[in-house]
Formats: C-alpha cells, structure tokens, sequence
C-alpha cells in the first residue's frame, strides 16, 4: 500500500551485459511497481547475446524506460556512468539484470527513506530472497538482522546492490569524484554514506535474487558453501588489499565531510600499520568489526598478523 507520496521521482538504474535469459523478467517486475512515478535508466556495457535488440523493442513500447548503448567498462564503472547521466531526481535505485522486483520494493524503500532528514545522505539496503533458475526459493531473507556502521562498512559489505536506494544528496557525494579498482560500487557506497549521512537496513526482503550460472556476483546456496567460501577468502586474502585501498581513498577523497567521530576511527585504522602495540590495542578496544562473529575472529587474526 502506497503511503500519500508526493510526486517524487524514482529513478531506477539498470546495467546489462548478456543478460537475455533473464531480462525480460526483471523488467517487467519494475514496469509492475505500485509507485506511480519511477523511470528507468538502462546502459548496456556492451552486450553480445541480443541483450540489445530486447532493450530496442522495450524502449519503444515504454516511454519510461531510457537505453544508453556503451562500450564494455565493467559493472562498476557502468553504473557509476548511470549514475553521472540519469537525469535528476529524488531517489535512485539500483538494478541488476536477471532478478524479480515484488511490487511493492520501490514503495516500501520510499516510505523508509522519505521520513529520515532528506537534507543528509541517506542509503537505503535490504536483505534479499534467494531463488533459483525458475524462481523457486532456496533461502529466504538470506541475512536478517544486521547493524550498518562506518565501523563496519571500512572492512565488510553488507548490502547487495540490487537492493540498495540513495537519495539525491548521496548521489551528489558519490560523484564528488569517483576512485578508480573499487572492489564493488555497493561496498563503496555503503562507506561513503555510512561515513557522512545514515544508513539504513531493512531486513524484510521484497527481492527473488536469482542465482544461477552466469551470475557475476552471487549468493550460495547452502550453509556448507558458505563457510567453505569463508575459509577460502581467510586463506586467499584476494580482498585484503582492496580494504586498505578503499580506506585510502575514503581519506584521500571524503576526510572532511566525515564525522568527527567517523574522522577519529579512519585514522586509528591506519594506525594499526605501525606496530604490533597498535594492533593489539585496536582489537580489543575497537567497535570495528565484522557481522559474523566467525568472520570478525579471522579478520583480528588478521589485523593481529599485520595482513592487512
């Protein structure tokens, strides 16, 4: 049930790349939103499959949805590019390609949004229903309840993109200047915002996340998985050196605009370099942590054996 909007645009960015199996599905969820006032952005980051000639046929029949038809940049660079030329609006929403939307996504993040103080930065994420190839689900509100902080966002994403909605203040921020090798745009935007503005997280899905084998970045489907997954990452260390990198750029680009509070954490992180002290002193004392209490002893292992 839609709760008395204002005529408040919703601009909703969709990035594709041979996404044809899938497309059509996930359009018409958000061509069904019960919020009355939403377009859609479409870049296309150079698809080979006839994922372009679905996107020409859709443009013509709906005068909501816009295509922009670009070279391959990959999925971080395609959407910051959406973001920068998506006309103005109230709020943005991010879209992936091979999802369902239920009908109410947009309206439910909108209520949510519209009574925080629309002068901050305020991104919105939730949890996601994870189906399969045919929409069946695996697991549903795949994570429930989970606390977004600055602490948290300098080591660990919470939120998956698809999910996530902005406000136009935080559109402003994020395009303050745009860093280059993110690890993933929702990471940083979750950083960012969670740095400056608020955050919110609303654990009550309204997305089928389909997972399936060309996902580029997926869920897995049991809990066995996900731990081997866990294990894998804390051997590997394949992330590490994007969490010092992204913490850089956060300094180099957004220390001002930080809160005091969130200035304070940022340097006592990097403090954790210069000696075995520091990084003792930092995990006992510190709030920084991860969201599974798994994950947040291996990452202090970590810090404690100076990996990071």
């Amino acid at each position: 049930m839609i709760e008395n909007f204002n005529d408040d645009t919703v601009i909703i960015l969709l990035s594709t790349y041979n996404g044809k199996l899938y497309l059509r599905d996930q359009i018409e969820s958000l061509l069904n939103q019960d919020y009355p006032h939403i377009e859609i952005f479409i870049r296309d980051d150079g698809s080979t499959d006839g994922t372009v000639e679905i996107l020409n046929t859709l443009e013509e029949k709906y005068e909501s949805i816009n295509i922009i038809y670009g070279e391959n940049i990959g999925v971080v660079s395609s959407f910051f590019e959406l973001l920068m030329t998506a006309k103005s609006a109230k709020y943005y929403a991010f879209c992936d390609q091979d999802d369902v939307w239920l009908k109410d996504k947009i309206s439910r993040a909108t209520n949510i949004i519209i009574h925080k103080n629309s002068e901050k930065p305020i991104l919105y994420g939730s949890s996601v229903t994870i189906v399969d190839q045919d929409l069946m689900i695996m697991r549903e509100n795949a994570v429930k309840e989970l606390v977004p902080s600055f602490n948290n966002a300098l080591i660990q994403n919470i939120f998956t993109g698809c999910t996530i909605m902005i406000n136009d203040e935080a559109r402003k921020h994020l395009l303050k200047e745009v860093p280059l090798k993110l690890r993933m745009h929702d990471w940083w935007m979750y950083q960012v915002i969670s740095g400056i503005g608020e955050v919110v997280y609303d654990s009550d899905s309204r997305i089928l996340y389909r997972q399936h084998g060309n996902n580029a970045v997926g869920s897995y489907k049991n809990k066995v998985n996900l731990w081997v997954k866990r294990i894998k990452r804390f051997k590997s260390g394949s992330s590490l050196p994007f969490i010092m990198h992204h913490a850089n750029e956060l300094n180099r680009i957004f220390y001002n605009d930080l809160t005091k509070e969130n200035q304070k954490m940022l340097n006592e992180f990097f403090d954790i370099r210069k000696n075995i002290a520091y990084r003792i002193r930092f995990v006992l004392t510190k709030k920084i942590s991860r969201q599974n209490f798994f994950d947040d002893i291996l990452f202090k292992i970590l810090i404690l054996f100076k990996k990071i």
